[in-house]
């Protein structure tokens, strides 16, 4: 009986010893060693909730005369069309180019110049956000929940392409929403000329709550390669996480998402094997399925 009775203390000392050792916390400036690339947590990992809503997506009503409307206020002189591959509303002039998804109310503009005055107190960068601003709410597409992200000089080396990107946020209550689906931006050129732009804010409803993981599991499934949006790759010789937050996951710009879930966004810097350096982000789905 003795023998058994150590037998079965051993079998338990050894279990909880595993599971001590699955259990890694992950604090500011632990580093492993995963995928042959070194990955550097750069900041401590924050608290979160341990439930989160999630929502599912109002179909938007998207008609010919909305269409129209848009287009008129861009001054293109055609009628709307309709295209049933893709789904899609267009309208067009020479190079200027209005379509609108049937499916999700995606808007996209090409070829557009539209000039505007630019104000001699700002900046080139400061007049492009104004401008954009402006511009989407020119349209009619402005909401509360959007905001000014940033302004960024696309083409940097090229000084013959010198464009700036006016990018926006979209709030879910308090978090961004994120992920390759994200659609919400302006593209200006130094004279101040609107050139491109698009547009996605899906009409969400509070659908209920979802329990989720810790930080600390999403950061080991993101270790693991169990991430949405993001690959480990060869070429990579480092990759800093700098930052870690909640948002939720946009995984399309052409498909009406019928559920928007939260995620946690890892984001950070890569650096890859030729010396250059990027940004990433990486999602890991937060609800505990």
């Amino acid at each position: 009986m003795k023998k058994i009775l150590t037998i079965i203390l051993s079998l338990l000392l050894i279990s909880s010893l595993m599971l001590a050792g699955c259990d890694t916390k992950y604090n500011k400036g632990s580093s492993v060693i995963k995928w042959g690339t070194e990955i550097v947590l750069n900041i401590d990992l924050p608290d979160f909730p341990d439930k989160l809503s999630y929502y599912t997506t109002v179909q938007p009503e998207v008609t010919a005369e909305w269409v129209q409307s848009i287009g008129d206020k861009m001054g293109i002189l055609d009628e709307v069309g309709f295209t049933e591959s893709g789904n899609r509303f267009i309208m067009s002039e020479g190079d200027e180019w209005l379509e609108v998804n049937g499916d999700n109310g995606a808007v996209t503009v090409r070829g557009i110049h539209i000039p505007h005055e630019m104000d001699s107190i700002l900046s080139s960068s400061e007049n492009a956000g104004v401008i954009a601003t402006e511009f989407v709410k020119y349209l009619g597409l402005w909401d509360e929940n959007i905001t000014l992200n940033k302004v960024s000089l696309r083409y940097e080396d090229i000084l013959s392409k010198q464009e700036w990107g006016v990018y926006f946020n979209q709030d879910v209550e308090s978090y961004p929403l994120v992920g390759v689906g994200k659609l919400f931006h302006v593209i200006v050129n130094p004279y101040g000329t609107i050139l491109s732009a698009g547009f996605y804010n899906p009409e969400l409803e509070h659908a209920g709550e979802v329990d989720c993981i810790t930080v600390q599991e999403a950061y080991d499934l993101f270790l693991d390669g169990e991430s949405l949006g993001f690959n480990f790759s060869p070429s990579f010789n480092k990759v800093s996480v700098n930052d870690v937050y909640i948002g939720y996951y946009n995984e399309s710009q052409t498909e009406l998402q019928e559920y928007f879930m939260p995620v946690y966004v890892f984001e950070g810097e890569l650096f890859t094997t030729t010396g250059d350096t990027e940004i990433f982000r990486a999602y890991v789905l937060a609800a505990n399925s």
